[in-house]
């Protein structure tokens, strides 16, 4: 299984947060799913939902709360969600009450 943090070029590492950021297809959110499970692994005690009920509902809840006519950026309409903001929906969904 890969690690919570991923290594770029240089040796330095990435956080979970920094992955967000960089999600752009389908292969990155991938990987992105795949390290949001090994910070589940490592670090559940800093989640706020840890059961799969809890996160999905979370998840659920943060996709009804979008609102406007374009995405974040400016650039897709809100109805059409980027592999980032699917990405960013995942990640928040695991403190978001």
């Amino acid at each position: 299984m890969r690690q919570r943090q991923m290594k770029l070029n240089g040796g330095n590492r990435m956080t979970i947060w920094e992955q967000v950021e960089l999600v752009n297809s389908k292969q990155s959110l991938a990987d992105f799913v795949l390290a949001l499970r090994g910070d589940l692994i490592a670090k559940g005690t800093e989640w706020e939902n840890t059961t799969l009920d809890r996160y999905l509902e979370a998840v659920e809840a943060l996709i009804r709360s979008r609102n406007g006519e374009y995405s974040p950026s400016g650039k897709v309409p809100a109805s059409v969600l980027s592999w980032r903001e699917i990405a960013e929906t995942l990640f928040y969904a695991h403190t978001y009450e």
